[in-house]
């Protein structure tokens, strides 16, 4: 979903930096293509980049709270469409 995607993107963006590679992507992904529903592949990080696995145990709660809001705000736009 690309609603979905976006609003989870912009709800993430102050926790990760532009230069970590944010990116929607709609098409390649199997998991993704044969959902019947809604569907995100949505990664934090690589635990075998140290840096990454710094940052998201640094900031686990906030990332948490941050994709929570992502999928409130998707449902509130997706409600108004």
């Amino acid at each position: 979903s690309r609603l979905l995607a976006t609003e989870l993107q912009r709800s993430t963006s102050s926790v990760f930096s532009k230069t970590n590679g944010l990116v929607t992507r709609e098409h390649g992904i199997w998991v993704l293509e044969k959902s019947q529903m809604p569907a995100v592949i949505f990664e934090c990080g690589f635990i075998s980049n140290a840096n990454d696995l710094e940052n998201v145990k640094a900031k686990q709660t906030e990332i948490a709270e941050k994709i929570l809001n992502g999928v409130i705000a998707y449902f509130s736009k997706k409600e108004t469409n």
